[in-house]
């Protein structure tokens, strides 16, 4: 679609140097993992849920589907919102700042429109996710945090309900769901904070201007 409307390379999509740096994603996957792990360990034995029965063969398939492709499927939406959104939203205006906030905005709004629940709490969750993915995508450059962040929330969080034989949209909402967002607003103010990256909105929103 990129390369239809933009006459751009999809590989841009990764990263500013058109390639899937794994440094980026080895440093990020050490630092949120141990949080995500944490966070939904957390929520899984203070929220109440509805049990759900499954057979061994369910259990055993539904963790394998989990785990090999749920990773996938997550690095697929990051591509989508923080790849194509963002940067087609970066796109209509010139101004570094605009650009910026359009950017975060649209692609963080229809990131949570699409994964809207009844739940208060999960969908500030993932308005956290996506606002805090889409900075994150603007200040390294490229989405492999943005994957490990995405990843790790659905991976663990599916795998947990899992092996607690639990309904994954079961249960009341409660306050302490806003610990899921933890890992989120952590990495993006480790990163907003490290001298190390530098800003790069401008160079997002040129790829496809």
């Amino acid at each position: 679609m990129q390369r239809l409307l933009y006459g751009v390379r999809g590989r841009s999509l990764v990263s500013v140097v058109s390639r899937f740096r794994f440094d980026e994603f080895g440093r990020a996957l050490v630092f949120a993992g141990p949080l995500s792990v944490l966070c939904i360990t957390a929520v899984s034995l203070v929220t109440p849920v509805e049990p759900a029965r499954f057979s061994t063969v369910d259990l055993v398939g539904l963790l394998a589907v989990t785990l090999l492709l749920t990773p996938l499927q997550a690095a697929g939406e990051e591509f989508g919102f923080r790849g194509l959104v963002l940067r087609v939203a970066s796109s209509w205006s010139r101004d570094p700042r605009t650009s910026l906030v359009l950017g975060v905005v649209v692609s963080a709004v229809l990131f949570a429109a699409i994964h809207v629940q009844g739940n208060p709490w999960l969908n500030i969750h993932y308005l956290t996710l996506g606002v805090g993915a889409a900075l994150i995508t603007c200040r390294t450059g490229g989405l492999e945090t943005a994957v490990v962040l995405h990843a790790l929330n659905n991976t663990v969080g599916f795998a947990f309900a899992l092996v607690l034989h639990t309904d994954l949209l079961g249960g009341t909402g409660a306050p302490v769901l806003l610990l899921l967002a933890v890992p989120t607003v952590a990495t993006t103010a480790a990163l907003l904070l490290s001298r190390r990256h530098r800003p790069t909105a401008e160079g997002v929103r040129t790829t496809t201007a």
